[in-house]
C-alpha cells in the first residue's frame, strides 16, 4: 500500500484515504504520498482529534496542515454491550424484541461458517416471525453475489422492508459498505474489527451487542481480541467518532499489563510478543517484495519486473494473510450450485479433457487451505495440467440426506443450498 500510494503521487492520481482513526498506519500513508510527489521523507502526524482532514499536493509534495471542517461532524453515541451467556441463547434473547415489535433489521456476525449455518437454521426454526438472510465466504461465487445484493436491497436505508429481518454472517461482510441495522451482535474480536461492524448500526444511538463467551475467528490477534475484552468490560457508551482514537489507545497501551495478575500478565506479553514477530516479518518480508520506487529506478523499468527467488505462494501467504484455495464440486460432470445441479462442464476439445476455466467462476468456492491441508481432489492430469486449474480442487460429490458429500483424506465436505461446509475426521 506504501509503495503504491508513492507511485501514485508520482503519477499524479489523486488519492482519497478514509481513516477511522488516525493512527500509525494513517501517518505513514500520508509520507508515503508525500515522498512520492518529491515532498521529502519527514514524518507526517495526523490530528488525533476526530474528525479532521489532511491534504497532500501531488504536484509539488507540498502539505495542508490539518484543520476541523467547516461543519460539525455528525456524532453518535454508540452502546457497546458485553453478554457472558451462552452465545445462541443471547442471540435470541436480543432478535426477540424485534420480534415482538413486528419491525427492525438486525445483523449476526458468527466467526466460520459452519457457525453462521448452525444460527441460521436456528433462528429459523426458533424465531418463526423472524426473516433470517445467510451470507458467508464458502458459497458459491454466484449465490454469494446474488444474496449480497439481496441484502442490499432489504438493510439499506429507505429500503422500504416491513417486518423484522436478521442477516447472519461471518467477519467477511464487516468490509462491505452501506447496509444498515438497528443492532448489531458479534462474538469478541478486536477493537478495529468490533468498530468496523457497529460503523453498520443506523441512527443516531447505533448498538452493539458482544457475545464474550463466543469462539474467535482463527484470524483474529489472540492478544488484541484479549486486550479488547478487558478495555470494554462490561460494556461501555462512547461518542462516535471523537472517542474512537481515545479507545483504541486503551487497548494497545502498556499500562494494560499492570492492571492484570501476575500469570494473566505474563500470558499477555508473551501474545504480544508474538504479535510483535509476526508483523516485523511480515514488513521486512513485504520490504524486500515490494517494488522500487519511482525514484529508485535509474530508468531500468525491469526492476518493475524482477523475479525473486525463493518468493512462493506460501511466502506470499504469510504476509498477504490466509492463503486460500478454491474448490468445485460436481456429480457426474455436471456443476453443482445451490445444492442442485445445474449445467454440465463444457470441455475445450473432444481430444483435450481440459474444463473451460470461465465456465467454472461463478461456481467456485473459496476455502482456506488450512481446511483442506492433505486432500488432493478428483482432477484427472489434464485438469491439473492447466496453469489456471492448478490451484481449483475439484471435488466429485454423492447424494447423501437431501445434500451432496464427498468424504476421504480425513475430510468430509457437505454442499448443500447454504454453502459448503469442512469437517474434519478423527
Amino acid at each position: 500500500m506504501l509503495r503504491f500510494l508513492e507511485w501514485a503521487a508520482a503519477l499524479r492520481i489523486p488519492v482519497v484515504l478514509a481513516a477511522m482513526s488516525a493512527d500509525r498506519s494513517v501517518d505513514a500513508m500520508l509520507a508515503a504520498y508525500h515522498r512520492g510527489a518529491g515532498g521529502g521523507s519527514q514524518a507526517l502526524v495526523q490530528p488525533r482529534r476526530l474528525p479532521a482532514w489532511s491534504f497532500v499536493d501531488a504536484q509539488c509534495g507540498g502539505r495542508h496542515l490539518p484543520r476541523q471542517p467547516a461543519e460539525a461532524a455528525r456524532t453518535s453515541t454508540l452502546s457497546i454491550e458485553v453478554l457472558d451467556g451462552a452465545p445462541y441463547d443471547e442471540i435470541q434473547a436480543a432478535l426477540g424484541p424485534l420480534v415482538e415489535a413486528g419491525n427492525g433489521r438486525a445483523v449476526v456476525y458468527r466467526p466460520t461458517p459452519e457457525q453462521a449455518i448452525a444460527t441460521f437454521r436456528q433462528l429459523t426454526q426458533d424465531l418463526p416471525g423472524l426473516d433470517v438472510y445467510l451470507v458467508h465466504e464458502q458459497m458459491h461465487n454466484k449465490d454469494r453475489w446474488r444474496r449480497l445484493a439481496a441484502c442490499h436491497n432489504t438493510f439499506t436505508p429507505g429500503a422500504g422492508i416491513s417486518g423484522p429481518s436478521v442477516l447472519v454472517t461471518t467477519p467477511m461482510l464487516e468490509h462491505v459498505r452501506g447496509l444498515r441495522f438497528d443492532l448489531v451482535v458479534s462474538g469478541p474480536a478486536p477493537l478495529s474489527g468490533l468498530l468496523a461492524r457497529a460503523a453498520q448500526g443506523a441512527g443516531g444511538r447505533p448498538r452493539l451487542v458482544v457475545l464474550q463467551s463466543d469462539s474467535t475467528s482463527d484470524l483474529d490477534d489472540d492478544a488484541l481480541v484479549r486486550r479488547t475484552g478487558m478495555v470494554l468490560g462490561a460494556g461501555r457508551t462512547i461518542s462516535v467518532p471523537q472517542d474512537v482514537p481515545l479507545l483504541l489507545d486503551e487497548v494497545y497501551a502498556d499500562e494494560l499489563v499492570g492492571r492484570m495478575g501476575e500469570a494473566a500478565g505474563r500470558e499477555l506479553r508473551r501474545l504480544d510478543n508474538r504479535r510483535t514477530v509476526r508483523e516485523r516479518r511480515a514488513t521486512g518480508t513485504a520490504g524486500w517484495l515490494q517494488v522500487p520506487g519511482p525514484r529508485e529506478l535509474d530508468g531500468d523499468l525491469c526492476l518493475l519486473s524482477r523475479d525473486h527467488p525463493g518468493m512462493e505462494p506460501e511466502l506470499l501467504s504469510c504476509v498477504l494473510g490466509e492463503e486460500m484455495v478454491h474448490v468445485v464440486c460436481l456429480y457426474q460432470g455436471f456443476l453443482l450450485q445451490d445444492g442442485v445441479l445445474r449445467e454440465k462442464l463444457v470441455f475445450e476439445s473432444k481430444r483435450k479433457r481440459r474444463p473451460k476455466p470461465g465456465q467454472l467462476v461463478p461456481y467456485l468456492i473459496p476455502v482456506p487451505r488450512r481446511l483442506i491441508d492433505g486432500v488432493t481432489g478428483d482432477a484427472n492430469s489434464d485438469w491439473r495440467a492447466m496453469a489456471a486449474l492448478r490451484t481449483v480442487l475439484r471435488l466429485n460429490m454423492a447424494p447423501e440426506d437431501g445434500g451432496w458429500v464427498r468424504t476421504g483424506e480425513g475430510r468430509r465436505f457437505r454442499l448443500s443450498g447454504l454453502g459448503l461446509t469442512v469437517d474434519h475426521i478423527p
